[in-house]
């Protein structure tokens, strides 16, 4: 079964924007594609820094970013890190998660991506307080602790290293970003925010050029 990857970063407000709209078009395509979430690692390294340093830029994006996508951001995320600003913006801890849970339950990994942002964006949760990744799996019907241990393990963290790398190499640009995976073989379905129309038209073109 030839995949679609959906390559995106925990911390992208435009990935979560995009959220629904790629959960939505992987239902409906998922008796013909494997979906698979990719991380992108956006803020790694010296790249981490209190979310004050970057509030001002993100609340003069939101505006634009709501009404293109028709996503509202939560107020307690508003509260917690754009008016508070002392978290601390790191991809690294949620990226490991969905990456722990897409080895666990593959099948549900794009639902996780999903809930995974909406727990940040809409209900304020912060991504370096690791009890909401236990929570997060529970919810899935997963074992809590088990999941954790997966989270914790060294296999996990080279594993998400190395999709860092995969996908700096790969020359995406930026997130969000689909592609269609047809035997190794990459086309770009889109790059950035795309309505249900343009995903659909692209990846019948995309089909088209394979055969």
């Amino acid at each position: 079964m030839n995949q679609i990857l959906y390559i995106f970063d925990p911390l992208c407000g435009w990935c979560f924007g995009f959220s629904q709209t790629m959960l939505d078009f992987s239902i409906k395509h998922a008796d013909q594609y494997k979906f698979v979430p990719i991380v992108g690692g956006m803020i790694t390294g010296s790249r981490v820094a209190p979310y004050a340093s970057m509030a001002e830029y993100i609340k003069g994006s939101i505006p634009r970013l709501e009404v293109t996508t028709g996503t509202s951001f939560g107020e307690p995320y508003i509260q917690n890190f754009l008016e508070d600003g002392s978290a601390m913006t790191n991809s690294e801890p949620p990226c490991r998660a969905l990456v722990a849970f897409r080895n666990i339950q593959p099948t549900q990994a794009m639902e996780f991506a999903h809930r995974l942002q909406t727990v940040h964006f809409k209900e304020g949760k912060d991504y370096n307080d690791e009890s909401i990744y236990g929570e997060l799996a529970k919810s899935f019907g997963l074992d809590p602790i088990t999941f954790m241990e997966q989270f914790h393990s060294k296999a996990i963290k080279q594993q998400v290293e190395e999709e860092f790398s995969w996908v700096k190499k790969s020359g995406v640009q930026g997130f969000p970003t689909v592609v269609y995976n047809a035997d190794q073989k990459y086309y770009l379905i889109s790059h950035g925010y795309a309505t249900k129309e343009t995903l659909e038209n692209s990846l019948q073109r995309a089909i088209s050029m394979v055969a």
